[in-house]
């Protein structure tokens, strides 16, 4: 059995809960940003995949409201200089 019975995977090509790493590997190998983590109970891996889910919903709503008032985040300009006027 593998180090883990669980693995969560937030940002793959099918995030979701996969019961052993071969699993879980194809769906974050080669994949851009991935973001996985590996758990030991099922309800830790959720709990993983709720709070990954609360931050993505947070950001994608920093995003919108910044989109619509015109207005760039200051996280946006320090990591990207040439767009700061």
């Amino acid at each position: 059995m593998g180090k883990y019975s669980v693995y969560a995977v937030a940002s793959g090509r099918n995030p979701g809960l996969y019961s052993s790493w071969g699993e879980t590997e194809s769906q974050v190998r080669q994949y851009s940003g991935s973001q996985y983590k590996g758990f030991h109970s099922v309800e830790a891996a959720q709990a993983y995949m709720e709070s990954m889910n609360a931050v993505a919903d947070a950001l994608s709503n920093q995003a919108i409201s910044e989109h619509r008032s015109g207005t760039t985040s200051q996280v946006w300009q320090l990591e990207n200089p040439s767009t700061q006027q």
